[in-house]
């Protein structure tokens, strides 16, 4: 891997905009949930699922 080379939008996006709307990550079954915080803005989601094609892993949605 080039250590030179810079995230990709996608990744920023989600570092920078989604996720410190994350409350905490569960492990489970070798999949990640995110449980977000009850006053996420449904732009943060609209977001979400507009990168998630291009982040490289999983992200899934759950209710605490």
């Amino acid at each position: 891997m080039d250590m030179d080379a810079r995230p990709s939008k996608a990744i920023l996006d989600y570092s920078r905009k989604v996720k410190p709307w994350m409350k905490k990550v569960i492990f489970e079954d070798d999949k990640r949930k995110y449980i977000f915080q009850d006053d996420t803005p449904q732009e943060i989601f609209e977001l979400l699922d507009q990168i998630r094609p291009e982040l490289g892993f999983d992200v899934i949605i759950a209710d605490e």
